[in-house]
């Protein structure tokens, strides 16, 4: 499974030829808000257009959420986060004439908080969601949870050797390391308003 984030317009003009002269297909995850019938840019960068994603669709290229704004989804109320969800998936319904059940979890996912995670999965069901992409590292097994799937970067500094290595599996020790640093980035955070209400009650 090929996967792209953020509708740029470059999968349009580098990915898509390169993807069809081997035969391939792709899912690309579009925040809704950055995508129109004219032009919009997003992260100083050119999107997709709706009609060009509708071409890209006829042409075998599959297409799911990545929420309205491209929000952290950890920092909003319930209701914000709900609305990311369902809207972008209603958008993206009404364009392209067909069910939306994947969706791609925007910066970070934090797999370290429970609590978060938990109620999550629970609005992705709820709004009509089957499967979601994280930025968890690893290789897709039998039985992993569709809604906390992991993938593998690739990007402009892997060679051929290197992205042999990933999909051979050799990549995947890295979940360890990425786990560690993101629970010990929580601890810290917690230890910080920790002191800094400790602070606020000596003054």
């Amino acid at each position: 499974m090929i996967t792209f984030d953020d509708g740029f317009r470059d999968f349009h003009t580098e990915a898509f030829p390169v993807l069809k002269e081997w035969g391939h297909t792709a899912t690309m995850f579009v925040p809704t808000a950055w995508i129109g019938d004219q032009r919009r840019a997003f992260k100083g960068r050119e999107c997709l257009t709706w009609d060009e994603i509708r071409g890209l669709r006829n042409n075998g290229m599959h297409f799911g959420s990545h929420t309205v704004n491209h929000p952290k989804l950890i920092e909003l109320p319930p209701d914000s986060l709900r609305s990311e969800l369902a809207d972008s998936k209603t958008e993206l319904e009404q364009q392209l004439g067909e069910k939306v059940e994947t969706f791609a979890y925007p910066y970070a996912f934090p797999q370290e908080n429970a609590e978060f995670s938990s109620a999550f999965q629970r609005v992705l069901k709820e709004v009509g969601y089957s499967i979601c992409v994280t930025t968890r590292i690893g290789r897709i097994k039998q039985g992993d949870n569709c809604l906390t799937w992991k993938r593998l970067p690739v990007n402009s500094c892997d060679d051929l050797n290197l992205l042999e290595a990933k999909l051979a599996g050799a990549y995947d020790w890295l979940a360890g390391p990425q786990n560690l640093i993101k629970r010990l980035k929580r601890i810290s955070g917690v230890l910080r308003k920790t002191e800094g209400g400790a602070l606020s009650e000596n003054e």
